[in-house]
């Protein structure tokens, strides 16, 4: 079942490779913008199941902080989860992740750990929503103007996913599904376990579509 959309606030190439590969496993297409107002613009036309942000992008350093504030205080948008995208070092005076933030994951990408996270964590909120937004912090429906600005932090150079490990997982997931709604593996006894995967793998393997899994 298709999740729907995820928008991507971050400028390195490497990391909205991986991310894109990434969620695209989960269902979930990753629209990436540059900008504070780009980000603002995409979210009054549709409405994302998450965003994730890089605090800072090229040109901006304090971008990504500042689409959380604003998302999480605008009455229409409140309820949008917001992750922020955190590499080693970045960010060190924070000393905890700030409330407009529904949590962090860790960069660079690493697979698969990267998509189970995000997975579990959009399984999470589905059972426990985010609350609307106060009254108080979503006085009015438009956008806030620019804020504080914070220090500059250059942008990681991270190495790209191997495509060959996001085919792997690709498999794994569907196999899961299939097992799901197999008969045979939900009646089999703990011995037979190993032949109905084997079977249920292969049949996965021989309609695997590796182009549009990879586009």
């Amino acid at each position: 079942m298709s999740r729907g959309t995820c928008i991507l606030l971050e400028s390195d190439e490497a990391v909205i490779n991986d991310i894109s590969y990434s969620l695209k496993l989960i269902d979930l297409e990753v629209m990436v913008v540059a900008s504070l107002d780009e980000a603002k613009d995409l979210l009054e036309e549709e409405r994302p199941e998450l965003v994730l942000v890089r605090g800072h992008v090229l040109g901006d350093s304090e971008a990504g902080f500042r689409l959380a504030d604003e998302v999480r205080g605008h009455p229409d948008f409140s309820t949008v989860p917001v992750m922020l995208l955190r590499a080693e070092g970045e960010y060190e005076e924070l000393s905890e992740l700030p409330e407009s933030f529904v949590a962090e994951l860790k960069l660079p990408v690493e697979f698969p750990t990267f998509t189970k996270q995000a997975r579990a964590l959009l399984e999470e909120l589905e059972r426990n929503p985010l609350e609307p937004a106060s009254q108080t912090n979503a006085a009015t429906s438009h956008w806030n103007a620019n804020g504080a600005s914070r220090d500059s932090v250059e942008s990681s150079q991270l190495k790209p996913l191997d495509k060959r490990m996001v085919i792997a997982y690709g498999v794994q997931l569907t196999v899961l599904e299939a097992l799901r709604q197999d008969s045979d593996f939900s009646t089999a006894k703990l011995a037979e376990i190993p032949e109905v995967l084997a079977r249920v793998t292969e049949e996965v393997c021989h309609n695997l579509d590796v182009k549009k899994l990879m586009s």
